[in-house]
């Protein structure tokens, strides 16, 4: 008895699965995989991602875990929230599947688990089977869960907020402490490590708005169970958190007021994403037959509906409140870092209120009024499988690409001189359905170091003195045209941009961009005398901080010119010819040490990205890191031998690890 009723819930999962694969073409081509590029998303984009997380767990190496030297010269890796680079489904999918693969069934599994999620969901508020699994289906259907293909983090955010949904109702009739709150806690921990860090806050803020429908009266009591399971589920992804928060200052979103001239300093701004009317018409009140069966089924009850309706109805009236302009509470939305796009504050209606039909049915015995309501439900799910059928093709995913990367070039770089590469797109711009554009993230499945940048929080160092460095930040699908790039080249090769990439028409003129092969449609170039990862100066410029990001980028053009630019170098530092100091390199990521020899002293660089994380030490004892470039780091070095070695830890990290240990503790005793 016991086993039947908890087969149920997954016998309603695959049964709302195979539903929604007998009714939508999206979902068919999906689960047969037959497209995999989901609407405005690369692949590339998250499937290099899984390709480091392949090597990271075959490195023997700590720095692997916590630096990324194969992107924009260097990024620490725990700060990139929406890779999950800590998230454990992702690492078990990479560790035995290869990338393409592991990809895709990461998905499949999300998807999967948000049917599970909602079955269960609706079960456990009392539904009867089988509107349980139709409202499911619909829901699923609706255009909300269809826009969740367009992103790899939205699936995961959504899959797992239903499931601690689940878990919400069963700890919430229990004023005491049981094994649904620690389930719960073991839940949110991992909805954090593999959400979309907004969705993380705001599908929180639905979750308590249940929790106090659910126990109004015994707040109370609640709300102290409730301060423990935050604790704990807070101890467990310390390891995430702790340096996220720590390192939030030298990310560029806490800097983007200073790029007056930059296009971030509006797509990071809050109060460019008011909910508009237009957003409301165009996405929020979509499918409009869901909407409307909701405010039917709203009616036909006499304003006298379930827990479920007026906790989504109460979100709803906040989700207003809060993203409309000039509304009493937008400015809240300020106060969380990285939290600025308000309009995705509504991102759970669209797919969810199908359910307030099925909860209306649901409320109802056998009789007239539950074969009405159940009809008004069958309108909802008809609706949201109507608009699978009309928009299959160009609104959500797109065929597979079949044009091949360049493997035999890459296979040279690696070979002949390992060294940072970028990948200008061509003259024209590139829609999302032609065949791939190389991007910053495409140099994971290459194996190659990336010097340009695609992502979401690039260093405050790196934006500075590459912002107006054409090829560096920010690469997608829009042209990077020849005349745009081709002038830099000197500065590339100052920066140790050591190899170029290019799909485009026409030929570049620098004679620096030596040819140096052809692979499918994309050639190579190699930029001759470009600066080694390491090396040590004789010449180096001693200038205060610029202010501003223009005074930054006025520097990094003068580089051909003028050389290197220093913050703060001791003046005697570089007094070895760099011809007479010699140099002998052992790098792994996150962990470099560097033989010097010189006759009266040097300036030996590391051309990676400076971060607080990073230590540097001279024969073992502490050295100051003097930023070189804007962006690299610098180690003045005594005359004679000696051995500078840098480390980079994430700040935070450890003691977060401590913390997750005390978490796991506190949560099995």
């Amino acid at each position: 008895m016991r086993l039947g009723r908890a087969l149920r819930p997954v016998a309603g999962a695959l049964l709302v699965l195979g539903l929604c694969a007998a009714v939508s073409p999206v979902y068919r081509d999906f689960f047969a995989d037959r497209r995999d590029r989901y609407r405005g998303t690369s692949p590339a984009d998250y499937m290099g991602h899984l390709e480091q997380d392949r090597r990271v767990l075959r490195s023997p190496s700590l720095g692997a875990w916590l630096w990324n030297p194969d992107k924009a010269f260097g990024v620490p890796r725990l700060l990139e929230l929406n890779n999950r680079t800590l998230y454990p489904v992702h690492l078990a999918f990479a560790a035995v599947l290869p990338a393409p693969r592991a990809w895709h069934s990461i998905q499949v599994f999300h998807v999967s688990l948000k049917a599970l999620g909602l079955v269960l969901l609706t079960l456990s508020l009392g539904w009867p089977f089988w509107i349980a699994v139709t409202g499911s289906t619909g829901a699923m259907l609706a255009e909300g869960s269809l826009r969740h293909f367009s992103d790899f983090a939205f699936t995961p955010s959504a899959a797992w907020f239903l499931v601690q949904a689940w878990l919400t109702v069963r700890a919430a009739r229990h004023d005491r402490w049981t094994a649904w709150d620690s389930l719960w806690v073991a839940c949110a921990a991992l909805r954090v490590l593999g959400s979309n860090a907004t969705f993380v806050v705001y599908y929180e803020l639905l979750l308590l708005f249940l929790l106090v429908r659910l126990t109004w009266g015994r707040l109370r009591v609640q709300a102290g169970k409730l301060m423990v399971r935050y604790a704990l589920a807070g101890l467990l992804v310390a390891p995430l958190l702790l340096p996220v928060a720590l390192s939030y200052g030298e990310t560029l979103r806490a800097h983007f007021a200073e790029f007056a001239d930059w296009h971030l300093r509006r797509a990071y701004n809050f109060r460019n994403y008011w909910v508009r009317f237009s957003d409301l018409q165009g996405s929020i009140l979509l499918p409009a037959g869901a909407w409307l069966a909701a405010v039917a089924a709203v009616a036909l009850q006499g304003g006298r509906v379930g827990p479920l309706t007026q906790v989504l109805g109460a979100f709803f009236v906040f989700g207003l409140a809060y993203s409309i302009r000039y509304s009493p509470v937008w400015f809240l939305g300020g106060l969380v870092p990285g939290i600025r796009v308000p309009q995705w504050v509504f991102e759970p209606l669209p797919w969810l209120i199908v359910l307030v039909a099925g909860e209306a049915a649901a409320r109802h015995g056998a009789g007239r009024r539950r074969l009405v309501l159940a009809v008004v439900l069958g309108g909802a799910v008809m609706s949201a499988a109507w608009q699978t059928q009309h928009d299959p093709t160009k609104g959500y995913i797109f065929p597979p690409w079949e044009r091949l990367l360049p493997e035999g070039l890459a296979a040279r770089v690696r070979a002949e001189a390992p060294a940072p590469a970028i990948f200008p797109t061509g003259p024209d711009r590139s829609g999302d359905s032609r065949e791939p554009v190389l991007n910053s993230n495409h140099h994971f499945m290459l194996g190659l170091s990336g010097a340009h940048y695609l992502g979401e929080m690039p260093s405050y160092h790196y934006a500075r003195a590459t912002y107006r460095v054409p090829g560096l930040l920010f690469m997608q699908r829009v042209a990077t045209p020849l005349a745009d790039w081709d002038d830099v080249v000197d500065v590339y090769a100052e920066l140790g941009v050591g190899w170029v990439f290019w799909d485009g028409a026409g030929d570049p003129v620098s004679p620096r961009l030596e040819p140096a092969g052809e692979e499918h449609g994309f050639r190579l170039y190699r930029v001759t005398g470009a600066r080694p990862r390491v090396y040590a100066l004789d010449r180096v410029r001693s200038v205060p901080p610029p202010a501003s990001p223009a005074e930054v980028a006025s520097l990094v053009f003068s580089l051909p010119a003028l050389g290197p630019f220093c913050y703060g170098c001791p003046e005697s530092a570089a007094a070895s010819p760099a011809a007479e100091v010699r140099l002998a390199e052992r790098w792994r990521p996150g962990d470099v040490t560097v033989e010097v020899e010189s006759p009266r002293g040097t300036l030996v660089v590391l051309g990676e990205t400076r971060s607080r994380g990073w230590r540097a030490a001279v024969d073992g004892s502490p050295a100051p890191i003097h930023p070189v470039n804007e962006i690299f780091q610098a180690v003045a070095v005594p005359p004679g031998r000696h051995r500078v070695e840098w480390r980079f830890a994430s700040p935070g990290f450890f003691a977060g690890l401590g913390l997750a240990a005390a978490g796991v503790v506190l949560l099995v005793g």
